[in-house]
This record gives C-alpha cells, sequence and structure tokens, in this order.
C-alpha cells in the first residue's frame, strides 16, 4: 500500500449552517460539541489531521472542546484565530459586525489576530476590532455571553436599535422604525424561550408611547416616541 498516496487524498469538509431564527448543536469528528446560533456557518474536515483540529466559524457559537494535548483545536473567524487543547469557550465572530468577541468560561485559549495576541483565562473575555486591528482583554460575566445557548435573550439599558439587531437574527424577522429616533431608545428585558410577541408587548408595556404593528408575518414596524 502506497502510504503516501493515502496521505495525500483529498479531504472533505463539511459545512453546517443555521438560517436566522434557527439553532443547532453538531458533534465534531472528536466528539467535541458546538452550539450554533442564529444566522451562523461552521466548517471542519470529516476526520480531523494527526497533529490539529481546524475549523472555520462565521457567526456565533458556543464549544465545548475535548480534551487532547497533542492535538490543537484552532478556529478561524474573521482573521483571528483561537487555539485551545480542551475548554469552554464562546466566539462571536458575525460578518457584518466590526467587533470579534472571544469568552472563556473554563480552562485556557490562546487569541491571534493580525499580529496581535492574547491569553485569555476564565471570565475574561477579547474584543478584537476588526478596522483599528487591536485586541483589547477585559474581566466579563462570563453567563452574560453564555446565555443565548440556553434560550435567553437579555436586554440590559440596551439602545433598541441594538436589541432589535439580535432580536431580527433570533426570530428571523425584519423590524424597521418610523421614527428613526426610537432606534436611541433604551430598553431592559430578560426573556427565556419567548415568542416573539412577549418581547414585543413588554417593549409597549414598559414603553407607553411606543407601539409595534406587524406589516406581514415578517415585517414589524416600530411607531411612537420614546422619552428616555
Amino acid at each position: 500500500v502506497n502510504e503516501n498516496a493515502i496521505e495525500t487524498q483529498t479531504i472533505a469538509y463539511i459545512t453546517k449552517e443555521t438560517t436566522l431564527g434557527q439553532k443547532s448543536i453538531i458533534t465534531l469528528p472528536d466528539g467535541s460539541t458546538v452550539k450554533l446560533n442564529s444566522g451562523s456557518k461552521i466548517t471542519f474536515p470529516e476526520k480531523f489531521s494527526d497533529s490539529i483540529r481546524d475549523i472555520s466559524l462565521e457567526g456565533e457559537a458556543f464549544f465545548e472542546v475535548v480534551k487532547n494535548e497533542h492535538k490543537p483545536f484552532v478556529i478561524t473567524s474573521n482573521k483571528l484565530t483561537t487555539t485551545v487543547l480542551g475548554t469552554t469557550f464562546n466566539v462571536e465572530a458575525y460578518t457584518d459586525k466590526t467587533d470579534v468577541k472571544v469568552t472563556l468560561a473554563t480552562g485556557k485559549v490562546s487569541i491571534y489576530a493580525e499580529g496581535e495576541k492574547a491569553i485569555l483565562i476564565p471570565s475574561e473575555q477579547i474584543v478584537f476590532n476588526k478596522e483599528d486591528k487591536k485586541i483589547i482583554k477585559k474581566k466579563v460575566d462570563v453567563q452574560r455571553y453564555l446565555e443565548w445557548k440556553d434560550g435567553i435573550l437579555r436586554f440590559e439599558n440596551a439602545t433598541l436599535e441594538k436589541a432589535v439587531d439580535k432580536i431580527e437574527k433570533w426570530y428571523n424577522v425584519t423590524i424597521e422604525f418610523e421614527n428613526k429616533n426610537l432606534s436611541k431608545c433604551t430598553f431592559t428585558g430578560v426573556f427565556k424561550n419567548e415568542r416573539l410577541q412577549t418581547i414585543l408587548e413588554h417593549l409597549v408595556f414598559v414603553k407607553q408611547n411606543v407601539k409595534y404593528e406587524f406589516v406581514s408575518e415578517r415585517k414589524i414596524i416600530i411607531r411612537g416616541r420614546c422619552t428616555n
């Protein structure tokens, strides 16, 4: 048997993708698991090589990586590379966002992007700005960045602009403001596996001059004004 011929066979890659409004759990060839958030895509080889476990990500995912000290687990996402041996962490790397965020729950990860390097320990997060190519590291409440995988949507004094961005991905809808000033209005609420209407009803309850209307099954208009 020609072993070299076997080694040079073309590696088949698998791509798993979630549409807006959808989430999924994927098991990788090494037994590691990935929870893929809405509007995200992950690509990985059908079989990992003997030296590396390499995958690429667009969007957001939570990883539970099986420990293997001899075979690093490497994620490429928007010019940022995350390398681990075995750990649990979250990567948020949507192509339409300026920032890429890596948040560590357990273990240790190393980050490399555009010549910048960082090591993360639990309860730390790095934010890589794709425009200025800088990495910023900070302490965070990790659970706030992992709640999405358990069906929790949290808004803490978030502008409606940012809240709507999350809601659109989460429920696969389009939301428009009749009055652009509404987008700067702030909104607080925590929702677990709630229907979209529940969130909208909460919004109009706490912002009494704000109303919403479904103009079609997937399109909502928010009207009114906001005093805070």
